[in-house]
């Protein structure tokens, strides 16, 4: 990293679960961060102030639109991260909110969402009509699987990002899709 503090931004953190899980894992390895968990919604980052200052975590919850980041500088964060909000998005905007991320990202971004799979797909429906006991969330479950991406269209939306020649996706167990890109 080039600062002594790396700073991260999490982009549509909604409540700020992501944000809060580095927060966690800096804490107990001793690795200074900050960290600034963004959405457009304040009642998500409302939500997630309050868990932060519970749980005394150094988190900033900001006001922010994925897709449009013109109000940040190149460098302005050393990594940007989106996770689990991808299947809200359309494709043409994971490749605008990709390509501003790595604009201003020093270091790298790493996007994950759910990977579109049977094996997933049989989970999350059995998740919500088993463990929760909820058609609705395994209705719901279905339909955000659907909206889901192989690495393949991961990939192809990351290589439309400026340095996006270096974007790669992949599959990571137990269901998740990752799109990297590394400054170097």
């Amino acid at each position: 990293f080039h600062r002594e503090h790396p700073r991260v931004l999490d982009l549509a953190s909604g409540h700020g679960g992501f944000a809060l899980a580095i927060a966690r894992a800096a804490r107990e390895d001793e690795t200074s961060l900050e960290i600034v968990a963004s959405h457009i919604k304040q009642e998500y980052l409302a939500l997630g102030a309050r868990r932060a200052l519970s749980e005394r975590h150094d988190v900033r919850f900001e006001t922010q639109d994925a897709l449009d980041l013109s109000n940040l500088r190149p460098g302005d964060f050393d990594i940007v991260t989106c996770t689990q909000a991808l299947h809200h998005f359309e494709p043409g905007q994971i490749a605008v909110m990709f390509a501003e991320a790595a604009r201003i990202a020093s270091s790298g971004v790493l996007f994950i969402d759910g990977a579109r799979s049977a094996l997933t797909a049989a989970a999350t429906w059995a998740l919500g009509v088993f463990g929760y006991r909820d058609r609705a969330f395994a209705h719901d479950s279905l339909v955000s699987f659907r909206r889901f991406f192989v690495p393949e269209e991961l990939e192809l939306l990351g290589r439309l990002a400026p340095r996006g020649e270096r974007a790669r996706a992949y599959a990571v167990a137990p269901g998740q899709c990752l799109l990297e890109l590394r400054s170097t």
